[in-house]
């Protein structure tokens, strides 16, 4: 996951990025994010759980649900303006060689400090 903002009409990279080496772990820690803004959310939980994203054909059915993304303490500049979110996804087979097969998509918005 990488966090891009706008700037003078370029996406320019961020410090805020992530890599899950082991993403079927990572899926139903429930003190990470992914589980906490994502994964808690699927209606074929067992089904997941079983099989992950190793087996193809895999179909992940959510139920619906709002994501509201927020960051606190966050140290540094104030973030400010245009941003967006690159989600990627790839496959590895047990040689940890990349499979052809991959997954991306983006969440744009805008973002703004909240006082409390």
């Amino acid at each position: 996951m990488s966090v891009l903002h706008f700037n003078r009409g370029n996406w320019e990279p961020t410090v805020f990025n992530t890599l899950t080496p082991d993403f079927c772990d990572a899926m139903f820690n429930p003190n990470l994010f992914w589980y906490k803004y994502w994964f808690k959310n699927f209606e074929n939980r067992e089904e997941i759980q079983e099989k992950c994203l190793a087996t193809q054909g895999t179909v992940l059915v959510y139920n619906p649900f709002v994501v509201v993304p927020r960051l606190n303490n966050v140290l540094g500049p104030t973030l400010k303006g245009r941003y967006k979110v690159v989600f990627l996804f790839e496959a590895f087979n047990e040689q940890d060689e990349r499979q052809p097969s991959s997954v991306c998509f983006e969440i744009t918005g805008d973002a703004e400090k909240i006082k409390n």
